[in-house]
């Protein structure tokens, strides 16, 4: 979608968009647009204006973040009085408060001595000794172990890693981006709920987790800007609607992930393969591993973008109706389904 001051115009395309829920209003559809963002005939402008009223809806309130704080410090309290030595953090989507609702709480239990095999022992042992406090407690193996349980006041899900250093890196690289590039939490925001409407989102079913997609965001901004300095074209008057088609369009037509592989140092660089396959390589910004390897469903959420890109720019959006809702609702059903 490329901007114009004055008119933006669309030719009609295919698309997801189903029947719906008979007898839905605009306002269930896509409960966080505006009267006044309604009001925009400029496409770009109204898609634009409704991201910033999507965040200002989908953003954690005071009162989420400080029942999730004290459910962390129940959690946090216990472990660490029981495991000697040990320190509990959080990390993930909880410390950045780039978190959906209902999303789970990760931490991860530190310690100086003891192996991570040993501490899932026992900290198991710990949480099954304090049932009342800790419920649905369950082992996933992974790559990295991880034990999910919930926490029985608040209900929230929490899951639990062992002996990850690195995630206080992470956190302090990604609160810095957040820092330096504003437009980054507008389009996690979107984009996490466009993969969970889709059932794309989770890790461990072979999706699109929150590190991994914040640097798929990552890498897009560091492409999309340096193509803009190349061509001496300027980034003040580039709309958040122009960055999350652009985003779409780039992980879903232009990156070609048989040749090519994403890899972060003190810059993010894009190169190709030195051998080709059709695997996901997205290697980590502090060791040489492959982030993107357990996302072994990523050409389904690369379709949908593709899908989403040539509809957003091709489609005869009609006046006084949401524009993002083709992306994040295209179903046109009651949105708090996806969200609760």
């Amino acid at each position: 979608m490329e901007r114009d001051e004055t008119e933006i115009v669309f030719e009609e395309s295919g698309g997801e968009v189903s029947e719906g829920e008979e007898g839905l209003g605009e306002s269930e559809v896509a409960p966080w647009m505006r009267e006044e963002t309604a009001s925009i005939q400029n496409p770009n402008f109204r898609l634009h204006n409704e991201i910033i009223d999507f965040y200002n809806y989908i953003r954690p309130s005071e009162e989420s973040a400080r029942l999730r704080q004290e459910a962390f410090d129940r959690v946090r309290s216990v472990l660490e009085r029981e495991l000697e030595g040990s320190s509990v953090l959080c990390f993930g989507s909880f410390a950045t408060q780039l978190y959906l609702p209902q999303s789970d709480v990760d931490v991860v239990l530190l310690h100086d001595t003891l192996s991570g095999e040993a501490l899932t022992k026992r900290v198991k042992k710990v949480l099954k000794a304090n049932s009342e406090l800790f419920l649905n407690v369950d082992s996933i193996k992974a790559k990295v172990p991880v034990i999910k349980f919930t926490e029985a006041t608040s209900r929230l899900e929490f899951d639990l890693s062992f002996n990850e250093p690195s995630v206080v890196y992470v956190m302090q690289v990604v609160l810095s981006e957040l820092r330096l590039q504003p437009e980054i939490k507008y389009l996690v925001f979107v984009l996490k709920v466009a993969l969970k409407q889709r059932g794309m989102n989770n890790t461990f079913m072979g999706g699109i987790g929150s590190f991994l997609l914040f640097l798929l965001v990552l890498t897009f901004l560091s492409e999309f800007k340096e193509s803009k300095r190349r061509s001496r074209g300027g980034l003040e008057r580039v709309s958040l609607a122009e960055y999350l088609i652009e985003f779409l369009a780039f992980w879903g037509k232009n990156f070609n992930h048989r040749l090519d592989e994403v890899v972060f140092g003190e810059k993010v660089v894009v190169r190709r393969k030195e051998t080709q396959d059709d695997s996901l390589r997205i290697i980590s910004p502090i060791t040489d591993d492959n982030l993107g390897s357990s996302a072994f469903r990523f050409m389904g959420a690369f379709s949908m973008f593709k899908n989403r890109a040539n509809f957003l720019l091709n489609f005869s959006f009609p006046d006084k109706q949401s524009i993002l809702k083709y992306l994040i609702n295209p179903s046109n059903k009651n949105f708090k389904q996806y969200i609760e």
